[in-house]
């Protein structure tokens, strides 16, 4: 069976190629009511869409991918540590499109588009932040 309804938004997908050597497409139902948004794909060869709509995504290459609001040629320096597979975002990326809730706080519980802009993939660039990722329960000070 294929696919429908499914929303693949805020992702950062990175080699994405068969072992056969296909591409690296998604292929959903062409009637099924799938919608692709703010991703970034990375190192992964010839990206095809089939079937639902797809818009905002961020490619490495120049092609726009038939998307209005595409982000072409993104680079994996935009990455903070691409090589260690640290795909958290050294600066912003071209806006985004505002989705609602959940889909509005990332994995690390940034707030998107807090800064002005919607970052595209997996994580909100978050001006100032920390490299490292805060402890699961807080830590408290007691000030005299």
């Amino acid at each position: 069976g294929c696919v429908t309804g499914a929303v693949i938004y805020n992702n950062t997908i990175d080699n994405c190629n068969s072992a056969t050597g296909g591409n690296g497409g998604i292929n959903l139902s062409p009637s099924g009511g799938n919608s692709i948004q703010n991703n970034i794909w990375v190192n992964c060869g010839s990206i095809s869409f089939q079937g639902g709509t797809h818009d905002y995504n961020a490619f490495p290459d120049s092609n726009n991918h038939g998307e209005a609001h595409a982000q072409t040629n993104f680079a994996t320096s935009n990455f903070v540590n691409y090589a260690a597979r640290n795909y958290r975002l050294a600066s912003a990326t071209t806006a985004g499109n505002p989705l609602p809730s959940p889909f509005n706080v990332d994995s690390l519980g940034n707030t998107r588009g807090a800064n002005g802009g919607w970052d595209r993939g997996a994580y909100e660039f978050a001006v100032g932040g920390s490299d490292l990722i805060p402890p699961a329960t807080p830590i408290g000070l007691s000030i005299q």
